[in-house]
């Protein structure tokens, strides 16, 4: 019985981002101006920072939240 609620709430909160809009990944990271590689702009769809300026952003956020 637990997992058939947990299993309506995923299903609740995956239709919900059904209609959530995807922008286009930037070429160039607004940070460093260093080209994003393609692997990294189709795997994180919409990304605007290279993968070493969002590892400092995210380590950023991380310290503030605490």
């Amino acid at each position: 019985m637990a997992y058939d609620v947990v299993e309506q709430h995923l299903e609740v909160a995956l239709a919900a981002r059904v209609g959530a809009p995807v922008r286009e990944s930037r070429l160039d990271c607004i940070d460093c101006d260093d080209p994003i590689s393609e692997s990294r702009r189709v795997a994180a769809r919409g990304c605007v920072r290279c993968s070493a300026c969002q590892t400092l952003h995210e380590d950023r956020r991380a310290q503030y939240a605490r």
